[in-house]
């Protein structure tokens, strides 16, 4: 939901400066509504009424901490101000770093709007850290100029994040931001692409006149628990780019082989799980970006994962046809990525089992590796539901022995980490189980990646 706060006493933790993990000690919203600023249209936003005019300096944000809704903490924002909640002025797109893991997290200076006048202060989410809803923790509002003497960048940004987009630490104005992945936007803040410098910890440094000021800033690789999925291996269909005329793009595979030509102004990125070659005849034109590195990437184990080809690849079965009354169909209407998702709904069932299955067979695991399963999931009327991977012919060693699963009335990322018995061979086969209760279940975007 969202909500409209008047603020005239503020109440806030006890320990000044830190904010508990408890979800209930914030806002979240995980259905969009129609927003205030009626240009924004239906969205996640929030309100605050200040009861007064103020000169709105420096905001600081503490994201949301608790473990499970850590990524679904507020990144991108738009920030508008407003004399008489009716009329508003947008002032900038800012980026909110995500929280820490600790009842400890003493948020982080993200805003900047520079003294401006309102009585209202709307804040509409555009994207989170990859979560299912949106939301932060804790607000605190400066209403005179504020600065600090030293350069903290407490937080951690992720190399499939894109670019975090207006940091403001604080400093006294007047200086330039400097350092890898660092654009200085000449207002006291910087943006940061950490998809461009990939993993590793970084130093940003703030020099105004004779005095620096350095910190650094760590980007976390993709696929690690507090970050996004790696990208997919073959986000191109080609290995091997041969052209007099390379396009614009990121190519993605475990092996990237090249022998044309980048052009001018073209901008190219070759990514590579494993190895990257530059053959004979390879060239970058003048006054192109051409990057060549090794990065993570995945094999899903799983095909036409996000049901985007409606039901290729999956099977459904409703082994107690004469005690349930069960539909099955693609949902085109709510998703969690792309257009479509896998919709059962229970419509009735006696006795009460777990024998309405989706499944897809050919899984491939290899023994003595270790498995990450992503499972997106929705319901707002069912309870639960099982998760099931199997080896597919004799033996039938069961991988993962039917793991139960809370639903939420919201898109939910469910995660499984799993070891394959090294005495398992050939493929295996994945279902998730329903029908202990009537209700509507939706799944999405399942993954089966190697991890180790």
């Amino acid at each position: 939901m969202s909500l409209v706060v008047s603020v005239h006493v503020a109440l806030s933790q006890c320990a000044e400066d830190r904010h508990t993990t408890n979800l209930t000690d914030g806002w979240m919203s995980c259905n969009t509504t129609l927003n205030p600023q009626a240009a924004m249209g239906d969205s996640h936003w929030i309100h605050y009424d200040l009861g007064f005019v103020y000169n709105i300096y420096a905001i600081k944000v503490w994201n949301l901490s608790h473990p499970s809704f850590i990524k679904s903490g507020i990144r991108e924002a738009v920030f508008s101000t407003s004399m008489d909640g009716t009329n508003w002025t947008t002032v900038d797109t800012f980026t909110i770093p995500k929280a820490h893991y600790s009842g400890k997290y003493p948020g982080q200076l993200s805003v900047d709007l520079k003294g401006v006048s309102a009585r209202h202060l709307n804040i509409t989410a555009l994207s989170n850290h990859g979560g299912a809803c949106v939301g932060f923790s804790e607000i605190r509002i400066h209403t005179q100029a504020f600065s600090q003497n030293d350069l903290v960048l407490d937080f951690k940004a992720c190399e499939n994040g894109g670019e975090y987009r207006n940091i403001y630490p604080g400093v006294v104005g007047g200086g330039i931001f400097s350092g890898p992945g660092v654009t200085d936007n000449g207002d006291g803040s910087f943006n940061f692409d950490a998809d461009v410098v990939g993993p590793g910890s970084y130093s940003v440094q703030y020099k105004n006149g004779p005095s620096i000021l350095k910190d650094n800033v760590l980007v976390l690789p993709c696929g690690h628990t507090d970050c996004p999925d790696c990208d997919n291996c073959g986000g191109y269909a080609q290995a091997l780019v041969d052209s007099p005329n390379i396009p614009d793009g990121t190519y993605i595979n475990e092996q990237v082989t090249a022998a044309g030509q980048v052009l001018t102004n073209r901008d190219v990125d070759f990514r590579g799980a494993i190895e990257v070659e530059l053959g004979q005849g390879f060239e970058v034109k003048q006054s192109s970006n051409f990057i060549a590195q090794i990065r993570e990437c995945y094999v899903n184990g799983t095909t036409n994962s996000s049901f985007e080809s409606d039901f290729s690849s999956w099977y459904f079965e409703n082994r107690d046809s004469d005690d349930y009354e069960v539909n099955f169909s693609i949902n085109n209407n709510d998703s969690y990525e792309g257009q479509k998702s896998a919709q059962i709904e229970v419509v009735d069932f006696n006795p009460s089992t777990w024998r309405v299955e989706l499944g897809q067979l050919q899984i491939p695991l290899e023994a003595s590796k270790r498995y990450r399963a992503i499972i997106r999931a929705k319901s707002v009327d069912a309870e639960s539901f099982h998760v099931r991977i199997q080896q597919s012919g004799d033996p039938y060693i069961l991988v993962v022995p039917s793991e139960l699963m809370a639903h939420r009335p919201y898109w939910e990322d469910h995660i499984l980490e799993f070891d394959v018995d090294e005495n398992i061979t050939g493929t295996s086969y994945l279902e998730l189980w329903v029908g202990s209760s009537v209700g509507t279940h939706l799944f999405d975007n399942i993954k089966i990646i190697e991890i180790e």
